[in-house]
């Protein structure tokens, strides 16, 4: 069943498979699994050029991974024997033999997990790894490495009810999916084989199988868990000479204002689902998601600035806290950054459709990016933060120039017409109520006013509190920090006494 949709995709998806122009680069290392008479091995390619899988799954907890290392990687260069792995790594083995492939790459086996330098330079290039991968084998069902792939998924399977309609969700337990870092993993690959609680799932650029409705395919649309269109993003069906590059890119697939909204809303979507997953260390955030970002800036040339693009800034600091708090012991980057909200895994969205789906722009009064500094772990822009300050031109006025706002959590912008609703990024900062225990100085930012697809009318605003000192990179504003956002109705009565200014945001 596997074997014949992924057959399908091989000869019928121009867009799943790597166009002969681009050059296919391995891993550094990799699971040579040979055949059932040979023994796997540690492949060192030394750029070596063949198709190979890869391998989701959750490492569990206080579980001993079998890693290699720098003391046993020759040993296992050498022979790395079946009985010696995990049921997970066992059953994947088999999965891509039965597929007709020889090469499978497993982070545990193929990254020195001893070694920082290696774990830098490997993590760095995983975006590469999997979208490069012919198809992602995810362990969905397997609580950790001793499972199995195939007892985890076979848990249900009893209940399992077979139907002659497509199926538009990914049913059954399903442990990967909770976790943030896995997410970039589902989409890079250009085809994924889930395997759940109950039953198989499989995912291409072009569209879905499921087991419970193996002969009919889900196309276009609300392909199970939207990674169907997700993955088309990636996987476009041409190809392109890129003289500064000097080198074959995807061609570009952003054409015109529409377009790139399409590409930018598509981001925000993917934050929404990266949100509610766990990461076990808050330094993981930005990197969490870095992969896509990376794929994201190579087919648009977007800038990115910690979490967010230049080329859709304002609406990129439109995102809802939900008081949710920002707790964390680290520095994990600017208060307008999302990433900065604990815990990462909440229940609702940080971008409400609405505000992506968008009409028209008064740009004269947009706020506007002036100035802004970011300084990143190691100098990679899609790495840690260590500081960031951005520097915005807009309209503004003091919080206490306007009464009877409400303050709690609004379901987007426009929903409410006669007053204004905002959201507190940390609730536990104000505990003797707010506006009450506010700063005198704090004001509102206006970011924009717009009109989305369905006519609502909206002006999102930033909650900003001075922060009492200069900004050691740009002295001559006021530096504020965020604390909240605030949505506007579009009546005259708050239209209205609203001041330019320039001001520096950490």
């Amino acid at each position: 069943m596997v074997l014949q949709w992924t057959t399908r995709c091989r000869e019928n998806h121009e867009r799943c498979n790597r166009d002969p122009a681009l050059p296919l680069t391995m891993p550094t290392r990799i699971l040579d699994i040979g055949d059932l008479a040979t023994p796997p091995r540690i492949l060192v390619t030394d750029g070596k050029n063949e198709e190979y899988a890869t391998l989701s799954y959750c490492w569990g907890k206080g579980y001993q991974q079998p890693i290699t290392t720098s003391y046993n990687l020759e040993q296992r260069r050498t022979a790395l024997y079946l009985t010696t792995l995990p049921p997970v790594f066992q059953d994947a083995v088999t999965i891509t033999r039965k597929l007709g492939f020889r090469y499978l790459w497993i982070d545990s086996l193929c990254i020195l997990q001893d070694s920082v330098d290696d774990w830098n330079a490997e993590s760095a290039k995983m975006d590469q790894y999997y979208t490069g991968s012919s198809f992602n084998i995810i362990a969905a069902a397997a609580e950790d490495p001793t499972c199995g792939i195939f007892d985890s998924a076979d848990f249900l399977r009893h209940k399992l009810s077979y139907t002659e309609r497509p199926e538009y969700r990914i049913k059954g337990q399903n442990f990967v999916q909770k976790r943030a870092w896995t997410l970039q993993e589902e989409i890079l690959p250009p085809r994924s084989i889930f395997y759940t609680g109950g039953a198989i799932h499989w995912i291409c650029g072009h569209e879905s199988y499921s087991e419970i409705c193996p002969a009919q395919a889900s196309i276009m649309g609300y392909c199970l868990h939207i990674l169907s269109r997700k993955k088309r993003i990636f996987h476009p069906p041409r190809v392109r000479w890129d003289k500064r590059r000097q080198r074959v890119l995807p061609l570009k697939v952003v054409n015109g204002d529409k377009a790139k909204l399409s590409f930018f809303s598509w981001w925000y979507e993917i934050l929404n689902h990266y949100s509610r997953r766990e990461l076990s260390f808050d330094r993981d955030r930005f990197p969490g998601i870095a992969g896509l970002a990376k794929e994201f800036a190579r087919f648009t040339d977007a800038q990115y600035l910690c979490g967010l693009w230049r080329e859709d800034f304002i609406t990129g600091l439109c995102w809802n806290g939900y008081g949710a708090g920002i707790k964390s012991s680290e520095y994990l980057g600017p208060t307008w950054s999302w990433a900065t909200l604990h815990p990462l895994n909440r229940p609702n969205f940080l971008y409400h459709y609405p505000l992506t789906g968008r009409n028209g722009v008064d740009d004269k009064n947009t706020t506007e990016i002036v100035d802004i500094h970011v300084v990143n772990e190691a100098q990679d822009p899609y790495g840690q933060v260590k500081e960031a300050v951005v520097v915005l031109e807009g309209l503004s006025r003091k919080l206490n120039t306007l009464s009877n706002p409400f303050y709690g959590p609004f379901l987007g912008f426009g929903a409410y017409r006669d007053q204004i609703r905002c959201c507190l990024d940390d609730e536990s900062r104000y505990s003797a109520g707010f506006p009450k225990s506010a700063h005198p100085e704090t004001i509102y930012l206006q970011l924009v006013r717009w009109e989305n697809n369905a006519g609502q009318r909206a002006i999102p605003a930033l909650v900003l509190e001075p922060t009492g000192r200069k900004n050691v990179h740009f002295s001559e504003y006021i530096e504020y920090r965020r604390i909240g956002l605030a949505s506007f109705p579009p009546n005259d009565e708050f239209t209205k006494g609203w001041i330019k200014q320039k001001m520096a945001i950490i």
